[in-house]
C-alpha cells in the first residue's frame, strides 16, 4: 500500500482539521520525473516529507497521527499503539486514510470514527465507533483532483454486525487485506467462543490473541473471588485507646520524635 492523503478532526491537541498529502499535487514537470516515485498514469508520490517548526510547534504530535493511521490500515488494535495517547479523551476522532493498493490498483479511501470512554482496569480505552471503506479503480482516475473523490461512490465494506468477531478497536481493513491477499497473522479478540469459531472458519491460518482489557478483567474477577475464598466477609480490627508513654512523649515534642 502507498499512503497518499490523512485527514483527521476531533483531536484534543488539534484546534482545526489536520490535511497530511503524500503525492504531488501540481503538474510534475518531464525533469522533475525522475526524483519521485511513479504510482500511475500521472500520478507521482513525494520520495521525502518533512515536517518543520520550532521545538513545541506539534511535529511529534503529527506523527503520531500519521502512525495511528498506518496502524490502523495495517490491523491493529488501536489499543496496542504505541501512539495511541493522541486521541486523547476524544468524543468523537476522525480519520480519513486515503492509499493506493499496488496488488488491485485500487485507490482506496477509509473512514474510521474513534470514541473513547475511562475505565477502572485500562484507563482510556478506545473503540470504534463507526467505519467505511470506498474504492476506485486506478484506471477510472483521469485528474489529480477527482482522485481522491468519493462523493458520488458508496463504501465497498461498511462496519456492521457481520464483523462482530472482530475487537472493537480493531479495522474493517482487516476484511479488505483478506480479499487482496494481504497476509493477516495475527488477530485480537475477547474469550468468547462464538468469536474463535468466526474467526477459525474465515482466518484458519491466524493467530489468535485474547485482548489486554478482558484478561486484566478476567484477572480481577479470579482475585475477587480467591479473595472472597480466603477471608472471611467481615474483619474487626482491634483498637487501643490508651496511648504509650512513647506515643504521649511524641505528642509533647514532636520535633524529638521526628
Amino acid at each position: 500500500m502507498k499512503l497518499l492523503r490523512v485527514t483527521a478532526q476531533g483531536l484534543p491537541l488539534f484546534k482545526e482539521k489536520l490535511d497530511l498529502s503524500f503525492y504531488a499535487q501540481q503538474r510534475v514537470a518531464e525533469e522533475d520525473k525522475m526524483n519521485l516515485y511513479s504510482l500511475f498514469s500521472n500520478i507521482y508520490l513525494n520520495p521525502a516529507n518533512a515536517f518543520i517548526g520550532i521545538n513545541a510547534s506539534g511535529k511529534t504530535s503529527v506523527l503520531k497521527v500519521l502512525l495511528l493511521a498506518l496502524g490502523i490500515i495495517n490491523n491493529e488494535p488501536i489499543n496496542h499503539m504505541n501512539t495511541k495517547d493522541i486521541l486523547g479523551n476524544t468524543k468523537n476522532a476522525i480519520l480519513n486514510v486515503y492509499f493506493y493498493s499496488e496488488t488491485t490498483k485500487e485507490i482506496c479511501r477509509l473512514e474510521t470514527v474513534i470514541t473513547s470512554k475511562n475505565t477502572k482496569v485500562e484507563g482510556v480505552v478506545y473503540s470504534i465507533e463507526s467505519e467505511s471503506l470506498w474504492s476506485k479503480k486506478a484506471e477510472e482516475v483521469t485528474t489529480r483532483k477527482a482522485m481522491l473523490d468519493f462523493e458520488e461512490r458508496e463504501p465497498v465494506i461498511v462496519r456492521d454486525e457481520q464483523e462482530s468477531f472482530l475487537s472493537d478497536d480493531v479495522s474493517i481493513m482487516i476484511a479488505y487485506n483478506k480479499k487482496t491477499g494481504k497476509h493477516i497473522k495475527v488477530v485480537t479478540r475477547d474469550r468468547a467462543s462464538a468469536y474463535a469459531k468466526v474467526i477459525s472458519e474465515e482466518l484458519p491460518d491466524v493467530m489468535q490473541v485474547a485482548d489486554r482489557f478482558h484478561l486484566h478483567q478476567n484477572l480481577l474477577e479470579a482475585i475477587k473471588k480467591a479473595l472472597n475464598y480466603e477471608l472471611p466477609a467481615t474483619i474487626s480490627i482491634p483498637h487501643d485507646d490508651k496511648s504509650t508513654d512513647f506515643e504521649q512523649s511524641c505528642k509533647k515534642n514532636r520535633i524529638q520524635c521526628g
